[in-house]
């Protein structure tokens, strides 16, 4: 998709690894067979060095709330792993690996038990993913291609889901599209936007 003109640097990995994580530049992987959780750890990597929104680390399971600069970054992460590896077509998109007590961990179909709202990172992996797939559902008929959401994202430093959601408004994306899989994947309509 002609889209690694930003990248000036090597990503170190390290496998097998102690644990799966990005750090200062390295991914570090335990099983290079689980492919969402390998593309979660490089879409770290390449959201750090195309500056797309802060990086924040900390605890944080993918069904509770925590900051939004955490959900996003790991929203992003997830989002860029789907991309990747899984059809964006599929009615039911989901990872296999990630997260083993929640897994099948859909994406497309969030669960209602997930905390509501932009401070999670699986409804972040939902709302974005609802952005470019092309899976044809009344909700969410965005499309938009990786390649123009990917420019419009790059270098952006976005603090928050909500912050690249009023971005997206001016920039000219359909409101009213956009206002849908925000409600449909975040369980609110958004808030201070005008």
């Amino acid at each position: 998709n002609n889209i690694l003109s930003f990248w000036k640097k090597k990503i170190n990995i390290v496998y097998p690894g102690r644990g799966d994580y990005y750090s200062y530049g390295t991914v570090h992987i335990t099983k290079g067979h689980f492919w969402d959780v390998v593309g979660h750890e490089i879409g770290h990597a390449l959201y750090d060095m195309a500056n797309i929104g802060v990086m924040e680390g900390g605890p944080h399971r993918i069904d509770e709330c925590y900051s939004k600069g955490l959900a996003l970054s790991e929203g992003w992460a997830s989002f860029f792993s789907a991309w990747l590896s899984v059809d964006l077509k599929d009615p039911d998109a989901k990872f296999e690996y990630m997260v083993p007590r929640r897994a099948p961990l859909q994406f497309e179909n969030i669960p209602s038990d997930v905390c509501p709202g932009e401070k999670n990172e699986w409804r972040v992996t939902g709302f974005l993913w609802d952005l470019v797939d092309i899976h044809e559902d009344f909700e969410d008929t965005l499309k938009i291609p990786f390649k123009t959401f990917w420019n419009f994202t790059l270098k952006k430093g976005f603090r928050s889901s909500s912050s690249l959601y009023k971005s997206m408004i001016k920039k000219g994306f359909p409101p009213e599209l956009l206002k849908l899989v925000w409600e449909q994947n975040f369980l609110g309509p958004p808030k201070n936007v005008s």
